[in-house]
């Protein structure tokens, strides 16, 4: 069974998907379930601690900017997401909120990040795993048609 998961094949999308995907995350972030949801998983991790954050699967940069932006931070925040249009999408938020100087936002694939082992103090996978055929490490074989 091949995946018709949306979020799972970014970089494969047209435009226009994109944009869909890009208003849809901005909104969830804004709804106060998620907000708090999102800050007590900060919480529960002691983000503040860290000064050197990985955010895998970092979409439009949500969980990025929230660490940024949260009082006790004062370390930097590297957000990578499979989609080259999600992840210029989330330095123009961050530039937007003022926070390009605490975070960077770049395409990758998070199976094969060019990262230096122990780099990061955290590592923040926030709603990457729901989007990953195998969390373990196999990866896809292809990805059925986008819907």
């Amino acid at each position: 069974m091949k995946s018709s998961d949306p979020y799972a094949a970014t970089d494969k999308l047209d435009d226009s998907l994109l944009q869909v995907i890009v208003t849809r995350l901005e909104a969830r972030a804004k709804h106060p379930l998620f907000e708090k949801m999102l800050q007590d998983y900060l919480h529960a991790m002691q983000i503040d601690t860290a000064k050197t954050v990985l955010d895998i699967g970092c979409g439009t940069g949500v969980a990025a900017r929230a660490i940024a932006r949260r009082r006790g931070f004062s370390g930097r925040v590297l957000g990578i997401d499979l989609s080259p249009v999600l992840s210029q999408t989330a330095a123009q938020l961050a530039a937007g909120e003022g926070l390009d100087n605490r975070v960077e936002f770049r395409p990758g694939d998070s199976r094969k990040l060019d990262l230096a082992d122990g780099a990061f103090d955290a590592v923040v996978a926030h709603t990457l795993l729901s989007h990953v055929d195998d969390p373990l490490g196999k990866p896809r074989a292809s990805f059925g048609p986008v819907e």
